[in-house]
């Protein structure tokens, strides 16, 4: 190595091990795998920070997921799916697993992945991730959820309804595979618009006061129209959050 490249035996060493631990890391032996498993290079959960750059200079986080279990290969065998609902709810189980043991390891599988993963169709992945969160309540870790990469408002609506039923942030974290910060983000914003809103602040204005999309105030707009339903609960909500409006305010829009 020091003959061809012109490495300083010093650093040799360090650099061979570097390099044994990256190769061990995204291509493990098979011996160390169990039946089932299968290893790739996921989306880190890190890449939100750089998601203006190509793919290929994106971090990426070398993990290990569970495709297929001794105990699911053996029910497949012998106990195959007879309805559309025992179908969805086997598969959105695996890929829902699959997600949540990426996400414990740095990663992000985006649906283009499980599609490959358990070789179907992305229509299938997503009818099957989509009835499994509703079935089950749940947000599972993706790239559309946690780097807030799609346009959905799924998360932010469990997210806030999870908070009007009482639970604090960190056990909303828990439950929707998010960082507490981004929970706490989605609240205080919720909070921005739902002051302007009572002010009586046109949504277009909203945006421009707050820095943000206009779509994004209808979305918290129509959250605030579903889950309080009056400007008393609407007032409540904000004394909760440690908000103090003059008594006289009150709703115009």
């Amino acid at each position: 190595m020091r003959n061809e490249a012109g490495i300083a035996p010093a650093v040799q060493e360090p650099m061979l091990l570097d390099l044994m631990s990256l190769r061990a890391r995204f291509c493990p032996r098979v011996s160390v795998l169990a039946t089932g498993q299968m290893p790739l290079a996921a989306m880190h959960v890190d890449s939100g920070r750089s998601l203006w750059q190509p793919t290929r200079y994106q971090p990426l986080a070398p993990v290990v997921v569970t495709w297929v279990t001794g105990e699911e290969s053996q029910r497949l065998r012998h106990y195959p799916p007879r309805t559309y609902e025992e179908l969805m709810e086997r598969y959105g189980r695996r890929m829902g697993r699959a997600m949540v043991e990426a996400y414990t390891q740095d990663g992000l599988l985006s649906h283009m992945e499980l599609q490959w993963i358990f070789l179907t169709s992305i229509a299938t992945v997503s009818r099957a991730l989509d009835w499994y969160q509703r079935q089950h309540q749940v947000i599972l870790p993706c790239p559309g959820t946690v780097l807030d990469m799609g346009r959905t408002l799924t998360h932010k609506d469990l997210i806030v309804r999870l908070h009007l039923q009482g639970m604090s942030v960190l056990e909303i974290a828990r439950h929707t595979y998010h960082h507490p910060r981004s929970v706490d983000a989605y609240l205080k914003a919720l909070d921005s618009v739902l002051i302007l809103h009572l002010y009586g602040l046109p949504p277009h204005l909203m945006a421009r006061a707050l820095g943000r999309g206009e779509t994004l105030v209808y979305e918290y707009l129509d959250l605030i129209d579903r889950h309080l339903k009056d400007v008393e609960a609407m007032r409540d909500y904000l004394r909760g959050r440690g908000v103090r409006l003059p008594a006289e305010l009150s709703q115009h829009a």
